[in-house]
């Protein structure tokens, strides 16, 4: 134990919590109710702005404060519609962490980031954007690989480990992609990493208010059935996604998808 708060200490002392695994941020998952339960159990919380309306947007950040008096952070997305509001309206309510997502953010958004009080944070999928993001002036990193859910890169985290990780360290660097165990985290740990990221983990618990079935989909699912949507074909031209395969069929121009129980 005594090594494991050696290596976690640096993580510690960035979120300001007891154990540097964050929650990662999943549109309409990670609200205020799931965020405020892991902070206050002593990891941390991240929010997920996604596109929500700028008013629900606001709400959601005063119940976590009304809920919680820990460390949390909001994830913005900067390709949503609704980004600059959200932006705005993080750094007018002073939220501690805020952690820019889905594309680079603009030098000056960082700086209203910061400028509010609150410690900046961004995902790297690649060297040059971890390079591009610390020469903004972010806090930390969260170094994203493949493996992980939702929007991904392209490059697997066992390759970022040592493209970035192991190059930078004046500045916290936590990793995400495919962590599930403890084991793992540990070896993270000692690999250099500050604290880790899980997402599709926390959906599985108790505390996660989603659809049971929507649990029971990854509890059935099997390693190969998480597939990144570029492996899908270029009639899905989207931002690349890794979700569960749901056997749909692509025919022409249209995509198919079969009768989805509910």
């Amino acid at each position: 134990m005594r090594r494991l708060a050696k290596l976690w200490q640096r993580g510690k002392d960035f979120l300001g919590v007891e154990i540097p695994i964050m929650a990662g941020a999943m549109t309409w998952i990670s609200d205020h109710r799931l965020v405020t339960t892991v902070c206050n159990h002593g990891a941390f919380g991240c929010m997920a702005g996604g596109n929500m309306p700028p008013e629900a947007f606001s709400q959601e950040i005063d119940k976590i404060k009304r809920l919680t008096d820990k460390p949390f952070a909001v994830n913005l997305i900067t390709i949503a519609p609704n980004y600059q509001e959200h932006l705005r309206i993080a750094a007018t309510k002073q939220v501690p962490f805020i952690i820019f997502a889905g594309s680079i953010p603009k030098g000056s958004e960082i700086k209203i980031a910061k400028d509010s009080g609150a410690r900046v944070l961004a995902f790297a999928s690649n060297e040059s954007i971890a390079e591009r993001m610390l020469a903004s002036g972010v806090d930390a990193l969260i170094l994203e690989g493949s493996e992980a859910g939702g929007h991904i890169g392209h490059v697997s985290l066992i390759i970022l480990l040592q493209q970035v990780l192991f190059t930078i360290q004046d500045k916290p660097v936590f990793v995400a992609g495919g962590i599930a165990t403890g084991k793992l985290m540990a070896h993270l740990l000692l690999m250099g990493a500050a604290g880790i990221q899980m997402g599709t983990r926390f959906v599985m618990t108790e505390e996660c208010q989603v659809h049971p079935k929507f649990k029971e989909a990854f509890i059935k699912a099997k390693a190969r059935d998480a597939v990144a949507t570029p492996a899908v074909g270029s009639e899905l031209n989207v931002v690349a996604v890794r979700a569960i395969q749901p056997g749909f069929i692509i025919s022409g121009d249209e995509i198919k998808f079969p009768a989805i129980e509910r």
